[in-house]
């Protein structure tokens, strides 16, 4: 999690998937990606002795700062070359506001 002057980003190292196989969704105040990586079942005469990837579903959840806007809309998400950048924009603060006070 990073934080830039207009945006909050989010980078996930996810090696090996398509952006088709990875889900990113806003629940609540968290930025939750999750997905599914698939062993290729690729025979041609090779037995495994060793595998050193994980396989299966995966989740993960971000709790995000308070002055993130959640609207789907603006947030924007891009995979490449394995890394997957989600960039949040922030709110913007809203000014401070005199009250005049009136008597009686």
């Amino acid at each position: 999690l990073s934080e830039s002057e207009k945006t909050w980003n989010v980078s996930f190292e996810l090696p090996g998937l398509e952006a088709k196989d990875i889900n990113v969704q806003v629940v609540g105040q968290q930025l939750v990606v999750s997905g599914e990586r698939k062993w290729e079942e690729e025979k041609k005469n090779k037995e495994f002795h060793r595998v050193e990837s994980q396989f299966g579903s995966f989740q993960r959840s971000v709790a995000l700062p308070e002055n993130v806007r959640l609207d789907p809309d603006s947030i924007v998400a891009t995979y490449k070359r394995g890394i997957l950048e989600v960039s949040l924009p922030k709110i913007e603060p809203t000014p401070a506001a005199k009250i005049t006070v009136k008597a009686g």
